[in-house]
């Protein structure tokens, strides 16, 4: 059995963000070569720049979380590892608790190694308003991580049905607001 899981954010919107990104500095090399003309550093700097945003681009867009028999794969975007099921310690699901995304209402899985590590999945980094989506994703994950041995654990749950009880209220204060300066002009 195996189980892939993309990254939360769409495909179309991460590619359409990392090319927009990478506009800029090859947007700036081209205009350094077209108003300096053919000069070989400069087409070194273009071709450069080119390669690094395109390697980029693909790295963004080949984010995945895969679980199989042998264990999982773990491609984030700079690293992909894999990792036997012998290797793993549990999995868990976390808040915000790392890099950018920290204490911004973002559910992660961490997988907890053996030697002590934790690695996070970032394809499973989804905002706690999809949280029900990641758990139906996540289902068989567990199902093969308990297969294995491998405990499997859902932590902040009470935290994540805070946030978003609270996100909710707030929708809901704003659309009163709204309908409030509506009613007044």
């Amino acid at each position: 059995m195996q189980h892939t899981i993309r990254r939360a954010t769409p495909v179309f919107w991460m590619t359409l963000l990392t090319f927009i990104s990478g506009m800029f500095p090859v947007g700036i090399a081209v205009c350094l070569v077209l108003a300096y003309g053919t000069h070989p550093a400069l087409l070194a700097l273009v071709a450069v720049l080119g390669a690094g945003w395109l390697g980029f681009l693909i790295r963004a867009v080949r984010i995945r979380f895969v679980a199989s028999d042998g264990g999982l794969v773990i491609g984030n975007l700079f690293s992909t590892r894999r990792v036997a099921w012998s290797e793993i310690a549990g999995l868990t699901t976390g808040l915000g608790a790392s890099g950018l995304q920290a204490g911004a209402g973002r559910v992660e899985l961490h997988v907890v190694l053996k030697a002590g590590a934790t690695l996070l999945v970032t394809a499973t980094d989804t905002a706690t308003e999809r949280f029900e989506q990641l758990v139906k994703e996540l289902l068989p994950v567990k199902e093969l991580a308990t297969a294995h041995g491998v405990p499997f654990e859902w932590k902040n749950l009470r935290e994540l049905e805070t946030l978003i009880v609270e996100r909710l209220l707030r929708a809901v204060e704003a659309m009163a607001s709204a309908a409030r300066n509506m009613n007044r002009g």
